[in-house]
């Protein structure tokens, strides 16, 4: 299939996904939402669920720290500022850290926005990283990583002006949507679908997690929705993992 006709594929099949998310009624934060399970330790309240996303930070200091130091050798990347969007979803994982520990420490509606602010930087560099390696660098690092970032934070501005939360869940939704479609319809050099595939059941066990947020507290003594910050930072650690690969593929193509 022609080059240009799988970007409109890909552009129309964007399209839509928006466009059908649209046609939902307005969506608005149920304030049900913050009553999580009280996941202490040490006798204080919250403390558990507060420090479950210190994963967080663990996973994207050593990913700023292994990309900004060039410390993957050999160096998977070949485009001037390829790696830049993976700077930024490593920034954003650990930025995670913060907003969602601001978030836990006291939820309310208004703490929340910090928590998915944070969130919107890794999902956006994350798509826009696959854009730049399987469709063009370029495109990838100058145009869509920009566009991408700004319509997350588009999104939470909506939320916060009109209290409607559908952008926020297209901004959410879309990239492991088209993450999926741009491993079928292009190749890619340093991602890989089998690390995608790992993150997405990382991620999927996480929500898991999440949705029996009680009925695991019940079992265990430990809220699922502080477990689920653990299996998401175990996600986002498949990324750093995917760069590795490419590091070492990259040795063996030069030293076969």
């Amino acid at each position: 299939m022609p080059f240009g006709a799988r970007v409109w594929i890909l552009a129309g099949s964007a399209a839509l996904i928006v466009a059908v998310a649209l046609l939902v009624p307005p969506l608005h934060q149920d304030e049900a939402y913050h009553d999580f399970a009280p996941t202490a330790l040490f006798g204080v309240a919250r403390f558990g669920i507060v420090a479950s996303n210190g994963a967080f930070l663990i996973v994207g200091l050593l990913g700023l720290w292994r990309i900004a130091g060039r410390k993957i050798s050999p160096w998977p990347f070949r485009a001037p500022g390829e790696h830049w969007p993976y700077l930024i979803f490593f920034l954003g994982v650990a930025m995670v850290a913060f907003g969602s520990g601001a978030y836990h420490a006291g939820p309310t509606t208004e703490s929340l926005l910090w928590d998915r602010l944070t969130m919107t930087v890794a999902f956006m560099a994350l798509l826009a990283a696959f854009i730049s390696d399987r469709i063009h660098p370029g495109v990838g690092v100058a145009v869509a990583l920009p566009v991408l970032l700004i319509l997350g934070a588009l999104s939470m501005a909506v939320w916060r002006v009109t209290g409607d939360l559908r952008l926020y869940f297209i901004v959410q939704a879309l990239p492991m949507l088209l993450i999926w479609m741009i491993c079928l319809l292009f190749a890619g050099r340093v991602t890989r679908v089998r690390y995608f595939a790992w993150m997405a059941f990382w991620f999927g066990l996480a929500s898991f997690c999440d949705l029996f947020d009680k009925t695991v507290y019940d079992w265990i003594g430990f809220g699922g929705h502080a477990i689920k910050h653990i299996l998401a930072a175990i996600s986002c650690a498949t990324i750093f993992a995917m760069l590795q690969d490419a590091a070492r593929r990259q040795s063996s193509e030069r030293h076969p």
